[in-house]
Parts: structure tokens; sequence; C-alpha cells
């Protein structure tokens, strides 16, 4: 998993449409959220945003 900050916004910018156009398919999807979970996406997604957040914590108490 990649954990350099800035290579994640680099990263997160050249994949901003891709990214947009996921989002709109997600909501025009008609399933429930726990389906949707029970795929993965979502778990994944929370861990990951869980790991950024954690690092980014760890990164400010360098300072």
């Amino acid at each position: 998993m990649e954990t350099n900050l800035k290579k994640i916004e680099r990263t997160s910018k050249l994949k901003k449409d891709e990214n947009w156009e996921f989002r709109a398919f997600l909501k025009g999807y008609d399933i429930p959220l726990e389906e949707l979970d029970s795929i993965g996406s979502i778990t994944r997604f929370s861990a990951i945003i869980y790991e950024i957040n954690r690092i980014k914590r760890q990164n400010c108490n360098k300072l």
C-alpha cells in the first residue's frame, strides 16, 4: 500500500475523472449498501481511509 502522501495526492488528481465516474456509477446502481459492502469495495475504502489517517497522524507527530 502506498504511504507517501504526495504520491497519493498526485495519483488522486490524475484519477479524478475516473473516480467521479465510479462514484456516479455507484449512485446509479440500485442495490442496498449492505450488498455493496459484501462485495468489499466499501470495506476496502474504509480500511484505506483509516490507514491514510493513521499515517497522517504519525507524520504530524514527527513535527
